[in-house]
């Protein structure tokens, strides 16, 4: 696997094809810090010149040796002393007087002096067409209606966006991101425009003498334009091969556009609202997508997929019977009692394999997570009955067999297996217990340990990516290990890295195949509020120590319900050795869970209060501590705008407001 996933230099170059004299990028560290070993450069762009650029390379030069770790908002190729970042779909286009913004994050065993930063932008001569076209079009919306119906063979006309080469109508209430509106795909009209390439706004006009219709744009070119990212679209496809080490790595990413527009409508949610992030399927009436049309099923997920030229899907399976079953509220849609296994593999796993099992859609790569809250339950909670039964017939053991041998006959599909997260499973005992029962539920599938592509850690979570000023469990204070302080109770790990990453080694040396990756979810573990600390602690005193250099902030590892964290790190393929890819794989925004007894959830009415999820309960595990939830959330799974902003707020690394 790469280190890093990035587009190089001989790409951008034949993106250039002409630099305009009349625009002019500057760039800018604005920040940059340095920690524990660690390092972050925040980069601002700014067009001063009077012409916009379409795409953009920056360079950032080092003058000590440094290694790049991973960044945001634009791909990024690194050597020992420079950084290249390349501008994204999304971002590329640069309006005069206008930034763009976009950091990273890399390790160094020296200090480091604030490196120096340069960038060229340009833009392509088939967009400076497109995007005169697009702002002739837009300019004429309002006589366009008059003048198409006088226009000879035309009748009715609307602006619809070709967004490289596929159409897709224009949302009506918003102007960022994707949205569904009227049972179909929409996209904001300045998200349209901010393409490179051939695209944008378009007139598509429908023939008065003809049922049939048509799209064309304000110049013949764009017209041409169109069918050429068409064929340049088809063969990415037919490119993509067999099957793959990581499914992740130069792939074009799914974005949710119920997500996108629920984000994009938020105060500053266009910063987040391209990113791409998990589609759930957590109920059989999630396949295929709510009757009253306010929730797209599985097969138009992956249609728009298609239509968006993506060819990654990251999809969440969540409806293991009896799922969650150490928890004080049970509220799976699937219990063991009500036959709940058969209903699991005939109305559930069964239809979504012979979805994905489509034709039409062998070129879209599938990456499976599942398994959450069912085998880490037979690692710590068989004390408890309601978890016992599961160990037996038709139990998680069974399911996540069914599961795996369902999903294995398909050769585009990548399976990514739960494994809880540090503060579950990162106890010495468990530890130990969960890789020899995993390995062991795995070896004895139909296609043994190829059953997988790797497992997923911190899915929904917040613990924290890296605890940059606690790096070692084993450092004493007063003689005491930190790992015995009161919020980590003796637990090994205090991050998902080292977490995830030990857990994979332990699976490797038992007999799984060195190809296994990881990925970890960094939608909410960001952990950036005003209360992150910058250095660490000088106190002598154990407890105080770690509270004043921990970056997390919850009163308990345990605390799980819409927590204060922030959005962490960005969605990123191969960012580091054995690791898949970073991913949002709980959306940012939607709630754990509802705070308060209330009423049931329209569509879901399986969704159950939890005391968890109280801001004014106890901690159900340890009443001596509060449950840090927020007031006011709704049933979980639905979008929680509160919450989405204070993420949003507390992210770690900070998005440029």
């Amino acid at each position: 696997m790469k280190f890093t996933h990035f587009i190089g230099m001989c790409s951008i170059a034949g993106m250039l094809y002409s630099a305009s004299a009349a625009a002019q990028l500057d760039c800018n560290i604005t920040s940059f810090s340095q920690w524990g070993g660690i390092y972050q450069a925040n980069v601002q762009l700014s067009n001063s010149g009077t012409s916009p650029v379409n795409v953009w390379q920056a360079v950032i030069d080092f003058t000590e040796s440094q290694n790049f770790v991973s960044g945001w908002s634009a791909t990024y190729q690194a050597s020992e002393t420079s950084v290249t970042a390349s501008s994204l779909s999304w971002n590329s286009y640069v309006a005069p007087g206008q930034v763009v913004y976009f950091g990273f994050q890399g390790q160094a065993s020296t200090s480091l002096s604030e490196p120096d930063c340069s960038a060229l932008g340009g833009t392509s001569s088939s967009s400076s067409s497109s995007s005169s076209s697009s702002s002739t079009s837009t300019s004429s919306t309002s006589s366009s209606s008059s003048s198409s119906s006088s226009s000879s063979g035309y009748g009715t006309c609307e602006e619809v966006c070709n967004w490289y080469g596929s159409e897709y109508a224009l949302c009506e209430n918003s102007s960022n991101g994707w949205g569904w509106e009227n049972n179909r795909s929409c996209i904001g009209i300045n998200t349209c425009e901010t393409q490179w390439g051939n695209g944008g706004v378009e007139q598509h006009c429908t023939s008065t003498s003809s049922s049939s219709s048509s799209s064309s744009s304000s110049s013949s070119s764009s017209s041409s334009s169109s069918s050429s990212s068409s064929s340049s679209s088809s063969s990415t496809g037919s490119s993509s091969g067999g099957r793959v080490d990581n499914p992740f790595e130069d792939a074009n990413w799914y974005v949710n556009p119920e997500w996108s527009q629920m984000a994009a409508a938020e105060q500053n949610g266009d910063s987040v609202a391209g990113f791409s992030t998990g589609v759930w399927l957590e109920h059989t009436s999630t396949i295929a997508g709510y009757e009253d049309g306010t929730r797209m099923g599985l097969r138009a997920h992956l249609d728009e997929a298609i239509a968006q030229n993506a060819n990654l899907v990251l999809l969440v399976l969540d409806n293991i019977p009896n799922k969650n079953c150490g928890y004080p509220s049970v509220s799976g849609e699937l219990l063991l009692i009500d036959d709940g296994y058969s209903r699991y593999a005939e109305d559930f796993i069964d239809p979504i394999t012979a979805i994905l099992g489509d034709p039409a859609y062998a070129e879209l790569k599938i990456a499976v997570v599942f398994g959450r809250g069912s085998l880490a339950n037979l690692v710590t909670n068989l004390d408890d009955p309601g978890c016992a039964e599961l160990e037996g017939p038709g139990g998680y053991i069974d399911a996540v067999h069914y599961t795996l041998n369902q999903l294995n006959t398909l050769s585009n599909v990548y399976v990514y297996l739960d494994i809880a997260h540090s503060g579950w499973l990162g106890w010495n005992d468990n530890f130990a217990i969960a890789t020899t029962l995993y390995y062991d539920v795995i070896e004895s599938a139909n296609a043994g340990v190829n059953s997988i592509a790797g497992f997923a850690a911190n899915v929904a979570y917040y613990s924290p990516l890296i605890e940059p000023y606690l790096p070692d469990p084993q450092l004493a204070i007063g003689g005491i290990p930190i790992r015995a302080s009161d919020f980590y109770e003796w637990n090994n790990y205090f991050d998902e890295l080292s977490y995830a990453s030990d857990f994979r080694e332990a699976m490797i040396s038992k007999g799984m195949p060195e190809t296994i990756g990881l990925l970890i979810d960094t939608g909410r573990n960001g952990w950036g509020d005003a209360q992150r600390p910058t250095a660490v602690s000088d106190s002598d005193d154990l407890n105080t120590y770690v509270d004043e250099s921990r970056i997390d902030h919850r009163s308990h590892r345990f605390n799980w319900c819409n927590q204060p964290g922030g959005i962490g790190a960005r969605p990123q393929a191969a960012p580091l050795p054995g690791v898949d890819a970073f991913a949002w794989i709980w959306p940012p925004g939607l709630s754990d869970g509802i705070s308060e007894p209330g009423p049931q959830d329209p569509h879901q009415p399986n969704l159950r209060y939890d005391r968890s999820c109280s801001p004014t309960e106890p901690l159900w595990m340890n009443p001596i501590y509060g449950t840090n939830a927020m007031p006011g959330a709704p049933h979980a799974g639905n979008w929680f705008p509160e919450h989405f902003q204070l993420l949003l707020e507390n992210a770690w690394p900070k998005f440029d407001e």
